[in-house]
């Protein structure tokens, strides 16, 4: 992609967190404050931070950097578009949440479900 490039950074594994989420932290803070990533809950339950990591699709805050490679390579997620660095366009990903929304609201989701048996039954 037009505009993006590849940086090599050495963090001090000493003086960061445990996780690539804390690496790309000490990295913004101490080396690039320009590098950019999405991150949220620090748990790994929202996703934001997901990356390709070291060739594999992962959370950057929910594995130890002491368990991957060295040095491990982080780039953007393969199957979305890039807005910059590491932060992905999301726009179709969002899209399809919006589509499987009564899933994600159990009371609309049960209601649907009770509309199908009757129709069944019917």
């Amino acid at each position: 992609m037009a505009g993006l490039r590849r940086d090599t950074f050495r963090d001090d594994l000493d003086d960061c967190g445990p996780m690539p989420l804390d690496a790309l932290i000490w990295i913004k803070n101490r080396i690039d404050p320009t590098l950019t990533f999405r991150r949220s809950c620090r748990e790994g339950v929202c996703g934001s931070c997901a990356m390709t990591i070291d060739a594999t699709n992962w959370t950057a805050c929910t594995w130890a950097i002491a368990d991957r490679a060295k040095p491990a390579t982080i780039f953007l997620l393969a199957n979305l578009p890039a807005i910059k660095e590491l932060v992905p366009d999301q726009t179709h990903l969002l899209a399809q949440y919006e589509m499987i929304e009564p899933w994600l609201n159990p009371g609309r989701a049960i209601a649907e479900i009770k509309k199908k048996m009757i129709e069944r039954q019917g």
